[in-house]
């Protein structure tokens, strides 16, 4: 409709954000592990970390927030799938670490 402008972002441009900010987080935390691996993160150790401010300092947690309550999902869950996306691919985007 010409004219028409939504007052509501689309879906995928808000999951794009939250999950772009999310990613950020959860490289630092692999990194900062002793396995450098994605592959032994849990949710529990992102969420606990997602509390610390100055644990990887540019990611922007209300963005992260903000995301999910747009998406109707538990920032639980968000951490969880973009963990099990990673694993995924853990070798080829350099997070498979000693495991």
């Amino acid at each position: 409709m010409k004219g028409y402008k939504s007052e509501f972002p689309l879906t995928g441009i808000v999951m794009l954000f939250t999950i772009d900010e999310l990613t950020g987080l959860i490289n630092t935390l692999c990194l900062m592990r002793l396995s450098k691996s994605v592959l032994d993160l849990e949710v529990k150790s992102v969420k606990k970390k997602f509390k610390d401010k100055f644990i990887a300092a540019g990611v922007n947690r209300d963005v992260v927030r903000s995301g999910c309550d747009m998406l109707w999902m538990e920032l639980d869950d968000v951490i969880r799938e973009k963990i099990e996306g990673r694993k995924e691919k853990a070798e080829e985007i350099g997070l498979k670490g000693n495991l």
